[in-house]
């Protein structure tokens, strides 16, 4: 049971702001057509699976007035301001960012989707939101809600650490080596790695 309010949605829309922020730093690279991906080879590799609104155009100026128009729906979804509304944008916006540059994304990128899709069923505008003052309730007891959507983000932290852990049982972890090869792989390492 999960009781409704603000402090998830506003977890949520930090996570969107600050992802919206990281992508910016390989905006032209990533979802521009003179980047690595233009959007006539997208369209050959594989066709889109989900029909994202960053691949309409790939004008800078257009990009980053949907890049703005994104962090201003997490901005609202984080003051609760039509919050039902404000989580299917921030749904929607996200995962056609991520659908763009799907080569730009990890694991945290769909657990964030996730999270978003399945808060749009619950009552994240119920407290500390402008939807809750806009309606002059009187805060009553912290109630608690049980649906399917609840249980399901409960329990999706829970699954992707399990899941993690049957991915590192094998021996080179056992063994301890898979420093060694963190510290060897170009992708990770670092200037102070050796």
């Amino acid at each position: 049971a999960v009781a409704p309010g603000g402090h998830f949605s506003l977890g949520q829309s930090l996570v969107i702001l600050g992802d919206l922020i990281s992508r910016l730093q390989s905006f032209r690279i990533h979802y521009t057509d003179e980047g690595i991906l233009p959007r006539e080879l997208l369209f050959e590799m594989e066709g889109l699976r989900f029909p994202t609104v960053y691949a309409m155009s790939g004008w800078d100026v257009y990009l980053l007035l949907l890049f703005l128009f994104h962090a201003i729906v997490a901005l609202s979804l984080s003051l609760g301001y039509r919050t039902r509304l404000s989580c299917l944008l921030a749904w929607y916006l996200t995962v056609s960012l991520q659908e763009r540059c799907f080569m730009a994304n990890n694991g945290g990128d769909r657990i964030l989707a996730t999270i978003l899709f399945w808060g749009m069923f619950l009552p994240w505008g119920e407290r500390l939101s402008i939807d809750s003052l806009a309606r002059k309730e009187e805060p009553g007891e912290p109630s608690e809600v049980r649906s399917a959507a609840t249980a399901i983000l409960v329990g999706q932290p829970i699954l992707v650490y399990l899941i993690s852990v049957f991915h590192k049982v094998e021996p080179t972890w056992l063994r301890g080596e898979v420093l060694h090869y963190a510290l060897q792989s170009d992708f990770y390492a670092y200037p102070m790695a050796f």
